[in-house]
């Protein structure tokens, strides 16, 4: 909703005294708020690369330098709402059936009840998920031998 501007006062040394003044204010206003702004916009993840600009006359493309990259390989930028991942760790996002989601919450949920709560989340689910690796020919099979029954060859 805009600010309703008042008339200025009688008088035309007092309006045009107000005048100013409302002008200047404004414009610090403008000054202070769009600095805030800047604390708030996001840095670029990257830069934008440069065209590149080989081979030039004469040089081969193998005389190229090499690119150099953008952002350090071992540094991911972080979403500004999310923690630091600690060292060693990662977040990752997987989609799963809701059977499937509720059966893996159950798992954990049983193996801290078991450990009474000594064994953290992230560590059962990195245990049930080493147990599931460790079965990976297993379920290979068994889920080749579903789509084969569904294709009708089986």
């Amino acid at each position: 909703m805009p600010i309703k501007k008042l008339p200025p006062p009688k008088g035309t040394a007092a309006a045009t005294h107000a005048a100013a003044a409302a002008a200047e204010s404004e414009q610090d206003r403008i000054t202070r708020l769009s600095s805030r702004y800047q604390e708030h916009v996001a840095e670029p993840t990257a830069p934008a690369r440069p065209v590149p600009t080989w081979p030039q006359s004469g040089a081969s493309a193998a005389e190229a330098p090499a690119a150099a990259p953008t952002r350090p390989a071992d540094r991911r930028p972080q979403a500004s709402r999310t923690r630091p991942e600690p060292e060693g760790m990662t977040r990752k996002t997987l989609y799963m059936s809701l059977d499937a989601a509720a059966a893996l919450e159950s798992a954990i949920a049983q193996i801290q009840r078991a450990t009474g709560g000594t064994v953290s989340k992230h560590a059962a689910l990195a245990a049930l998920i080493a147990a599931g690796v460790a079965q990976t020919d297993a379920v290979t099979q068994a889920l080749r031998e579903e789509v084969l029954q569904s294709l009708g060859g089986g």
